[in-house]
């Protein structure tokens, strides 16, 4: 997600708001996540793995996106979609 933004800072993952999963030729996962933005820029060297300490800096920049992740185990095959539903200003309301 964060590769394919323009934003310069780092979305992190704020809470899930709900999860599905599905049994096909494989699994579908599908989530609604509610993203926030952090003060990590893409352009910092580690972004990507210190991204889970980062604390959100702005609740009006809040997103939700829907997210789906498709796996076949057996194939080492994981494909992974999303897009924004909305925004969520939400400040506040999600904890």
């Amino acid at each position: 997600m964060n590769q394919e933004t323009n934003n310069t800072l780092m979305f992190i993952p704020v809470k899930v708001l709900n999860a599905t999963s599905q049994p096909v030729a494989g699994v579908i996962f599908r989530l609604r996540v509610l993203v926030g933005q952090s003060k990590c820029t893409k352009m910092q060297p580690k972004a990507k793995k210190f991204i889970k300490y980062e604390k959100e800096t702005d609740p009006a920049a809040r997103k939700i996106y829907k997210v789906e992740v498709f796996q076949q185990s057996w194939k080492n095959v994981e494909e992974i979609t999303f897009e924004q539903e909305k925004i969520a200003n939400t400040t506040g309301c999600l904890g």
